[in-house]
């Protein structure tokens, strides 16, 4: 299998659909995306029909996001992570910061999650994944190099499960998991 180990900052920064932010698509395949935004400013999403969306904070800060059904959700600590339907008319409150947000968003049908860890822990055999670190520093099994915050790890989709474990303490991982259909 093999691991590409790039720099966040690698990855091209274009302007959101509706133009209230910018995002670095990280990952895409049939009916799934994985991505990084950056929300400089309270606004309203992009609607995404059809899509299911997981979106996670990946920097310090608030984000509240209203029009979520049944409620409005704030998210408060690095990893936080809120599901929601695509179709959805939400709007982000940025409270005066900047803030980035870890975006899967997957088509009905494919089998995709959003998930913060913050000790070792095995992807399933079989899955494609994106990995953003966002403390400490993470050994990925098959890597070139270990991971830390501002660093993206990816690969995936053979039939074996693949390792990772944090060098240290205070580590935490946001990893996206895409299962696809055949």
């Amino acid at each position: 299998m093999t691991i590409a180990v790039s720099l966040v900052a690698s990855f091209p920064s274009r302007p959101w659909r509706n133009g209230r932010g910018m995002t670095r698509e990280i990952a895409a395949g049939e009916g799934w995306r994985v991505s990084l935004a950056d929300i400089d400013a309270d606004g309203e999403f992009s609607t995404f029909l059809g899509l299911k969306r997981s979106l996670a904070l990946a920097s310090a800060g608030r984000l509240t996001l209203t029009g979520l059904s049944p409620a409005a959700v704030t998210l408060e600590a690095r990893g936080d992570i809120v599901r929601f339907d695509g179709s959805e008319t939400v709007s982000a409150c940025c409270h005066g910061q900047s803030l980035r947000a870890f975006n899967l968003m997957a088509r009905a049908g494919i089998r995709a999650g959003l998930a913060l860890h913050d000790r070792a822990f095995a992807l399933p055999a079989g899955a494609r994944f994106v990995l953003l670190p966002l403390a400490g520093v993470w050994s990925v099994e098959g890597a070139s190099r270990s991971v830390s915050p501002d660093w993206i790890a990816m690969g995936g989709g053979d039939g074996r499960s693949l390792f990772l474990r944090p060098d240290g303490h205070a580590s935490a991982c946001l990893a996206a998991c895409v299962f696809q259909t055949t």
